[in-house]
């Protein structure tokens, strides 16, 4: 670069500076309106070198205005028209799309509905289900208060005498149900019947049989 040509020019209010009849676009604000060093390959004239008070401020090239009609008309040729959008005539628009619409929103309702529907019978199946096993111990505990004994008496000696106990329950659960009860299932049986029970065989019987018919 020190071997290259070298000669001052000032740089005008806009960042410009002249050079055999081209105008380059200096690199750094800092140099708008001084005098500035510049270096450049007489066979290369895209771009000069710009040095201000022995420090390189880099490389400044050709400066082309927009407004330059050959550049604007360059511009024009490299712009593509954005493709125009045709709309089909109402005439020409097939029904069917409006009916497939409707029927897919309706297909949507009628599985919500389907669903909302399935969730409710379960859930007053199981409300049913719940309302018959604590049916039970009320009775057995007013037959146990008319006859003058305490409740957990009454729980102990309903126990005692009969031999379906909470394992019992679990296990015809099962079987009623038809499937293998997890540890939490088991651990609600027993928490059911200490809390609630004893409950009778024929009793948990009706009661699943009547809720799952």
């Amino acid at each position: 670069m020190v071997f290259l040509p070298c000669t001052r020019s000032r740089v005008s209010k806009t960042g410009l500076i002249h050079l055999n009849k081209l105008q380059y676009l200096v690199p750094s604000a800092s140099l708008y309106d001084r005098w500035v060093q510049v270096r450049y390959d007489p066979q290369e004239r895209s771009f000069v070198h710009c040095w201000y008070e022995d420090q390189y401020y880099g490389e400044a090239h050709v400066y082309l205005p927009e407004n330059d009609y050959p550049k604007r008309q360059e511009l024009m040729a490299k712009l593509q028209a954005a493709p125009k959008i045709i709309i089909p005539p109402v005439a020409e628009v097939p029904l069917y799309n409006y009916l497939e619409r409707k029927l897919a929103a309706h297909r949507i309702q009628v599985e919500e509905a389907d669903i909302n529907n399935t969730l409710a019978l379960v859930k007053a199946k199981k409300e049913y289900v719940k309302a018959a096993l604590l049916k039970a111990p009320q009775t057995v505990l007013e037959t146990a208060g008319a006859t003058g004994t305490s409740e957990r008496t009454g729980g102990l000696s309903a126990d005692s005498n009969n031999e379906f106990g909470a394992d019992s329950l679990t296990h015809l659960l099962a079987v009623l149900l038809k499937r293998t009860l997890d540890a939490h299932d088991r651990l609600s049986v027993h928490t059911l019947w200490r809390t609630y029970g004893p409950f009778d065989e024929g009793l948990i019987r009706k009661t699943v049989r009547s809720a799952f018919r």
